[in-house]
This record gives structure tokens, sequence and C-alpha cells, in this order.
């Protein structure tokens, strides 16, 4: 039952006919992502992004609570891992699905953890590294870097030059703060993970030209045919359990493929 917390501040966008939380259905999804994985907080924050990606930033709390529940000292442990987890992801999430459809699940978190009783300093009672602050690092640099590593073989590189172009305020954002200062530059996941998190939220929002692009870069760097494919079943399964059909034309296969030969092309 909704409390007035949540009425005010985490289900407050949502539709009266929403799809109700189903913890089997997720704890399932939770499980095919971390067959994949090394930490399964990394697959609790791939599926947190699809979640506000859905614009069901509401369901996270309610995710947080079905994969934190042991109460023994190692579940501690295990809350605060996951937290800190999620709180990147959502970060990572924000500049891709905007921060209305990330809100809710900064509230549902907040309230959740400090009602398990961390509360106060700095992340609400519970520590995690922190990114350099802005004129400590060249983010740009950074996201040129960044943006040179992920997107090597995807072979679209015509879109970031129209952006550029046309669009050089975006450019310049897309660079700076999306790929030198949140992706580039987690304290949480490397390169490889934070890449996964990218692709799974542009996943969830249905985007499937994006889509096919950062599959390709997932792949690029270093993660696993496996846990790209169950990514793109999972965002499915997520959007199935919303009402949202998502995801026609992102073939995995295809696509590393694709990727393969770009690269093989890009050293003769």
């Amino acid at each position: 039952m909704a409390t007035e917390f949540s009425k005010k501040y985490t289900e407050a966008n949502i539709a009266p006919n929403a799809s109700p939380y189903d913890e089997a259905v997720f704890l399932s999804l939770h499980e095919k992502l971390a067959s994949h994985v090394a930490s399964d907080t990394l697959a609790t924050a791939i599926l947190a992004t699809i979640l506000c990606a859905q614009a069901r930033g509401d369901a996270v709390v309610q995710l947080f609570r079905s994969v934190t529940k042991q109460n023994s000292e190692e579940g501690e442990t295990d809350i605060k891992a996951q937290f800190i987890a999620i709180r990147e992801a959502v970060t990572i999430a924000v500049p891709f699905v905007g921060l209305p459809n990330c809100m809710p699940a900064c509230f549902g978190l907040v309230n959740e953890v400090k009602g398990r009783g961390f509360a106060g300093g700095d992340g609400g009672g519970i520590s995690g590294p922190r990114r350099a602050k802005l004129g400590e690092l060249d983010y740009t640099s950074h996201g040129e870097e960044t943006v040179s590593r992920i997107y090597r073989g995807v072979g679209n590189s015509e879109v970031r030059e129209m952006i550029q172009q046309f669009f050089p305020e975006m450019s310049y954002y897309g660079r700076t703060t999306v790929w030198g200062y949140l992706v580039g530059s987690s304290p949480t996941f490397d390169l490889k993970d934070a890449e996964i998190l990218v692709a799974a939220v542009v996943m969830g929002l249905g985007a499937t030209r994006q889509a096919r692009s950062h599959v390709k870069c997932a792949l690029s760097v270093g993660n696993s045919l496996e846990l790209v494919r169950a990514t793109v079943e999972v965002a499915r399964a997520v959007g199935a359990w919303n009402g949202r059909a998502l995801l026609g034309g992102v073939d995995v296969g295809e696509l590393a493929g694709e990727l393969e030969r770009n690269l093989a092309a890009s050293t003769t």
C-alpha cells in the first residue's frame, strides 16, 4: 500500500493503471543478468536504468528491497553496495532519460535508506567514491578519449560530425558532461560496465537506431555477447511488463559481425 511519501514523491508521475511491481518477475530478470556479470550489483544497476528509461523509476526502490532482504552484517554491506550501484546507474541515466524519469527512483531510495537507519552525512550516510570536481580534471579532453574508445569500430562517425557541425553546444555537452564527466569518469563502474548501462538505458527507451550503435559500443569495450543479449532480452521483458513493446531490429549477432568487420577494416 502506498504511503503518503510515495504518493507525493515516488509514485506521483505514474498512471493509475500502471503495472504493479512483480517481485518474482524482477528477481528472475535480475538472476538472468547476474549470471553474466562479476557482481550482482551491476545486474541491479542495469535493471534500474531500464526502469528509469521506461518512466518507472517508482519501481526502482521495490527492486532494491527485493535484492537486499538480508538482515545480517553481510546484508548491511550488500545494502550499501546495492545503493551505491543504483545511485551511480541513475546518475548515468539522467542525460538519456531526463531528471523527471529519474527523480522518483531517487526519492524512493532516499526514503528507503533513511528508513533503514542510513541517515545524515555525504550520500545519506552511505559513503562511496566521488568524481573529481569540475576544474580539477579536463572533462572535455577526457570525454573525447572516452568517445574514441567506446565508438571504436561502431562505424557511425557521420552522426557525431553532423551534431558537431549543426548543434555545437549539444556536441560539447555530450563530450564534456555525458562522456567525460558521467560515463568516462564513473567512480563505481569501469568503462565496460558504464557502457552496458548506457546500452541498457537506450534499449529501455526503445531507441532502436541508438540501441544498435550501443550494442556495438558495449561489445567494443569488452562486454560479452551473452551479457548484451541478456540485456536486450531483459529490456524487452520490462517493456512487456510495462505495456510498451521495445526493440525491433536489434540482432546482437549481426551487430557483432558488423563490429568485427569494421575493426578489421580499420587495421588494414
